[in-house]
């Protein structure tokens, strides 16, 4: 069997490297892998410098307000972030205003002489008036209940498109609020474009 002639060859010992064959025998010399020249890195993009007061124009003296509120250290300084309430349904209210309203005007109106023979028994009048009207309102509460949830439901299906309104932009506000930074030095919280007291910048997150 003829030996390949002397030169440069695959290494058998290290894959990638060029080793010298002399025609009988594999040499010491070797050449190392040929890496391919690496191309330019793409520059990041500068990193951003995090917010800055604009009333001092420093930024080590910013607190995170959603940081500040969770933290519990700064009660004080906390309440002066106090968020207004998340609009919710009333439904429970409407029910009982549709249920109660009823049953007193029954009470009141048809109450009077409700109780029978109430006026040759030599009751007090205001007694015999007040009993009724009390007597009949507890009946009509029997019924009525059926008109506050009438009156319940159909408030909630008037109302649901302005609660959803409503409760998008207390989220977008929620949001802003819990994204601003107090300034310590200065007193006021930022979203990096506007600066107010604590009180002023939570109106003006939620839109009040």
């Amino acid at each position: 069997m003829a030996l390949p002639s002397a030169g440069w060859y695959d290494d058998p010992e290290a894959p990638g490297s060029r080793r010298y064959w002399d025609g009988r025998i594999w040499t010491g010399d070797r050449h190392p892998p040929a890496f391919a020249r690496p191309s330019p890195l793409t520059p990041l993009p500068p990193l951003d410098a995090g917010p800055v007061c604009p009333v001092c124009g420093r930024d080590d003296v910013l607190r995170n307000v959603g940081a500040l509120v969770d933290e519990g250290t700064a009660p004080l300084l906390a309440d002066r972030f106090r968020m207004p309430a998340r609009p919710r349904l009333r439904f429970g209210s409407w029910f009982l205003l549709g249920w109660l309203v009823p049953a007193l005007l029954l009470g009141v109106l048809a109450g009077p002489g409700f109780v029978p023979g109430a006026e040759t028994a030599g009751l007090p009048a205001a007694w015999v008036i007040t009993v009724s009207i009390l007597v009949t309102f507890a009946f009509a509460l029997a019924v009525t209940w059926i008109i506050g949830l009438i009156v319940a439901f159909v408030q909630r299906a008037a109302s649901a498109s302005s609660l959803r309104a409503r409760r998008a932009q207390w989220n977008a506000g929620y949001w802003r609020l819990r994204g601003a930074y107090f300034c310590a030095r200065d007193g006021v919280a930022t979203d990096g474009v506007v600066a107010q007291p604590p009180e002023e910048f939570v109106r003006f997150a939620f839109g009040g």
